[in-house]
């Protein structure tokens, strides 16, 4: 493991505790409680699979609390560093990644719907650290290094706008799908290179490693940030 836990930010620590805020409130509004199934079962935990697809796979456990008047409060962690990780430009000896994403949302449908929709707002934090072996990525504009052994850093701050399709749930079990679109930045830095040389390859886009686009670049870069996905867990 590259980092510890808590050397991770400040914001999973405070992630931790407002998800243990979240579970030992269940209660406090438990005594004006509705008589329909989901407002009987506010709190609810998940996990989002589609997370371990990723370049650099993680496992995300979420827990989301609905209040009576309709609106939900959510918070995802996620971390990964023991699966398979895949990117284009270097062979990936270790990783770690730690995750962070508090959400709100809004319900505008009806309690008593078969399918009911949210909208709201998600932030996200992500912070990665991975040693990389006979690589490539783009040192400055236009010049491409390639090298032994280095250490792969990114942090990604972004913002979503969020909706959910949220179906009845059958008992206990929770099901949901998610899209969301919105806008962040991301920062990449390497340290620790050994043997970094200049790359002299072709010119062409079919002769040029994939380090040539922005995905590898050093500095911070911004643009559309898109998510999707799903949310499979249980009802308390």
């Amino acid at each position: 493991m590259i980092k510890k836990i808590w050397g991770f930010s400040n914001q999973l620590k405070y992630g931790i505790i407002f998800l243990i805020l979240i579970v030992t409130s269940q209660q406090l509004f438990a005594s004006k409680s509705q008589n329909d199934t989901i407002t009987k079962r506010p709190l609810s935990i998940y996990i989002r699979p589609v997370a371990m697809l990723a370049s650099f796979p993680s496992f995300q456990l979420g827990v989301d609390y609905e209040l009576p008047v309709g609106a939900r409060f959510g918070l995802v962690l996620g971390y990964g560093s023991y699966m398979s990780a895949r990117v284009p430009d270097a062979e990936v000896v270790d990783y770690s990644l730690y995750e962070f994403h508090p959400q709100i949302q809004i319900f505008i449908s009806k309690k008593e719907a078969k399918r009911r929709f949210a909208l709201g707002v998600e932030f996200v934090y992500v912070d990665i650290s991975s040693h990389l072996r006979d690589g490539m990525y783009n040192k400055s504009t236009n010049q491409l290094v390639t090298f032994d052994r280095a250490t792969y850093t990114e942090n990604r701050r972004l913002f979503h706008v969020l909706a959910s399709f949220v179906p009845k749930p059958i008992g206990h079990f929770l099901f949901e799908a998610y899209i969301g679109v919105g806008y962040g930045s991301r920062y990449v830095h390497y340290n620790n290179v050994e043997n970094e040389s200049p790359y002299y390859g072709g010119s062409s886009w079919l002769s040029i490693p994939s380090a040539k686009s922005n995905d590898r670049s050093i500095g911070e870069q911004g643009g559309l940030s898109g998510t999707i996905g799903l949310k499979i867990g249980y009802h308390f």
